[in-house]
């Protein structure tokens, strides 16, 4: 990513063992120098593996291109369903959590990997969480990108289970 232009900080997402799952960030000075890694960098060849860059979309995050609307900011009741039909988006659901874990902990973590539209932790009737919650990401590529990237990850001391919602 240097080659484009000077760096700030690169993060590589890793699993509960410490192993890459295959995705990072990067964060670059300025937006000219993001642009430049996007145009220059995005479907090269990185170690013998291709490589796809592109910006982080989350609203209120700096070097916006504006090729995507902002993801939303919001939670509430889950609809179901796989594609929402409300707009909301495609749904991933995530298992074993802690009871503390919440929406916006779940929403801080997933946009590390693409935009989060919404996030919605299932409760009981007392409102204390059932430890499930439904991540709801901006199309199929993300939710399988979420998948791969959090699926046994160790969230608040837990293994966590990331599947598509099938409904």
């Amino acid at each position: 990513m240097k080659q484009v232009g000077d760096v700030v900080r690169a993060d590589i997402i890793e699993d509960y063992e410490g192993k890459s799952k295959g995705c990072g960030i990067v964060e670059f000075v300025d937006e000219g120098t993001a642009l430049k890694a996007i145009k220059e960098l995005d479907d090269t060849m990185l170690f013998d593996r291709p490589i796809f860059v592109r910006e982080d979309r989350e609203a209120g995050q700096p070097f916006r291109g504006g090729r995507r609307p902002p993801a939303r900011d919001w939670h509430g009741p889950g609809y179901g369903g796989h594609i929402s039909a409300d707009g909301a988006g495609v749904c991933v659901i995530v298992t074993n959590l802690q009871w503390k874990t919440s929406w916006q902990d779940l929403k801080d973590l997933f946009k590390t990997c693409a935009p989060v539209n919404r996030v919605d932790v299932l409760t009981r009737e007392d409102g204390k969480s059932r430890g499930i919650a439904k991540v709801y990401l901006q199309n199929e590529a993300d939710a399988n990108m979420a998948i791969a990237t959090f699926n046994d990850y160790v969230l608040d001391g837990r293994k966590i289970g990331v599947k598509l919602d099938q409904r």
